[in-house]
């Protein structure tokens, strides 16, 4: 996603420390998506949807806008209030809507039973494609960009978040090509504690068991995994480390060359 040119088209209709909250927390969401932490999106786009409603605030000139500010209650008053404002439609009636579905998402979804399938990954999942759909908006209203330019941004915070560990028959693949056989262990025992070292290598396709061995004693003597007996377990030290592998990855990027 390029977030620096949608950081500075905002910047023309919005105040520089919402937009900022704004895209950090959105690209925050992302991260957490991707390493199927779906409770954190939810934490991170509660944020999102209060500076989102802020932006709203600021477009339709009801009130001097800051991050201080005591956001009224969300509800059928507060959309029937903006409605009536004078200004685009899009920040009266379709975003704030928009924002209004998500918010009833994350507040109101109750306690779920031990017997029930439990919703939160497709909850997240709803809520971040909301969220792409109403920075894109707030971009494609703001962008002083050409025609192409602007859509070409509009995809890239659009794209479908791509799984990055992808399971098919009782294999589980990295989908990154680039991705270094160090990395990919890593990523596949984050998804997936406790496997055999033949089992890994099954996965990354590596080349030669016995260099693969090395390379998991390796990351054993780097307290990144342990390596005990043909089985590996992620450490906390390298669930830190496929964190952090995780959330700076872009398939969608590797795949098809978007920036």
């Amino acid at each position: 996603m390029q977030s620096n040119t949608i950081k500075k088209q905002l910047l023309s209709d919005f105040p520089s420390e919402i937009v900022t909250i704004l895209i950090d927390t959105f690209v925050k969401s992302i991260g957490e998506y991707r390493k199927g932490h779906w409770k954190y999106v939810t934490d991170e786009l509660g944020q999102f949807i209060e500076c989102s409603r802020m932006m709203i605030e600021h477009k339709l000139g009801n009130r001097g806008v800051c991050l201080s500010m005591t956001l009224d209650i969300f509800d059928e008053k507060q959309l029937q209030k903006w409605e009536k404002s004078n200004g685009q439609v899009e920040y009266r009636i379709i975003i704030p809507r928009t924002l209004f579905s998500m918010t009833c998402i994350r507040n109101k979804r109750g306690a779920i039973h031990v017997s029930e399938v439990n919703p939160n990954k497709m909850d997240a999942t709803l809520l971040l494609n909301g969220a792409k759909w109403i920075l894109a908006e707030f971009f494609r209203l703001s962008s002083k960009l050409s025609f192409d330019e602007t859509n070409s941004v509009i995809e890239s915070i659009t794209n479908k978040e791509i799984p990055l560990v992808w399971h098919i028959n009782d294999v589980a693949r990295v989908m990154d090509p680039n991705m270094s056989a160090r990395e990919q262990v890593l990523v596949l025992l984050y998804d997936e504690d406790k496997q055999t070292d033949k089992e890994l290598l099954i996965s990354t396709g590596y080349g030669n068991g016995t260099r693969f061995r090395e390379l998991l004693k390796h990351l054993h003597r780097e307290r990144l995994i342990e390596y005990d007996h043909s089985v590996c377990s992620l450490s906390t030290l390298g669930m830190l480390q496929a964190e952090r592998i995780i959330s700076s990855n872009d398939i969608n990027s590797t795949l098809f060359g978007k920036t």
